[in-house]
């Protein structure tokens, strides 16, 4: 499939809250090229992956074409993301719930792929670049461009929290270099006006979060608070 021959459709509506969760696919279904090639990607389904993808969500290669996956602690925020993907037809089977290991700690781990798709793909070119024969995520050049109220709600929701003590909104960029924390930060700040600072996140020497400024946090409701999952309203401070 060509570039230029994937579907996104114009939706200005945002993202609603209060869709039913559907009820899970138990066998993953195959679809066919045909099938493939007649989904259309939703405006807003489009920007909600591009906020998780901010976070800590990923693009893999798998066969010819690439799909997404999220993997999530929270199995409410994971059906509610697959509750709008099965809504798009970019998913064909249920969440799996697993328990990981983590510094000699069990967690539960909730996680979902999508179907493999050309959308995917150019999403993979777009936001990955290879590094030591590894894919590397990066933030692209014109992410000011990609920004939507949509972007900054599930980016946050993914990867953001609230301090109660400062009251303002932190997001993890850990995996970002400097450069590129840099540029997002200046983005946000001529989208919206927000201001914010650069901190050390305690982990790998160069790794760095962005911190908005407390007169921010009201803004930053103002501008996500609507879309933000319901079960994730506490991220924002509300």
């Amino acid at each position: 499939m060509k570039k230029n021959s994937i579907k996104l459709a114009e939706n200005n509506n945002k993202l609603e809250n209060k869709d039913p969760i559907p009820t899970p696919i138990k066998h993953r279904v195959r679809l066919s090229k045909a099938q493939k090639e007649a989904l259309v990607i939703r405006s807003d389904v489009n920007e909600l992956c591009i906020g998780m993808l901010m976070g800590d969500s990923s693009i893999e290669k798998h066969g010819n074409e690439a799909r997404m996956k999220f993997i999530q602690g929270d199995s409410a925020f994971i059906d509610y993301l697959y509750s709008k993907f099965i809504h798009s037809g970019l998913v064909t089977a249920a969440p799996i719930s697993i328990s990981v290991k983590t510094k000699g700690k069990m967690f539960d781990s909730h996680r979902f792929c999508t179907i493999t798709h050309p959308y995917f793909t150019e999403m993979l070119n777009k936001w990955y670049v290879k590094i030591n024969n590894r894919n590397v995520k990066i933030i692209p050049h014109d992410i000011g461009e990609l920004l939507t109220p949509t972007v900054l709600a599930y980016w946050i929701a993914g990867d953001g929290h609230y301090d109660k003590h400062h009251k303002n909104i932190i997001v993890c960029t850990d995996s970002y270099t400097v450069e590129e924390i840099d540029l997002l930060r200046e983005a946000l700040l001529n989208k919206w006006g927000l201001t914010s600072t650069r901190v050390k996140s305690g982990g790998k020497e160069e790794a760095c979060r962005i911190r908005f400024y407390v007169k921010e946090t009201e803004k930053i409701q103002e501008i996500a608070g609507e879309i933000m999952p319901p079960m994730l309203r506490y991220r924002l401070g509300l």
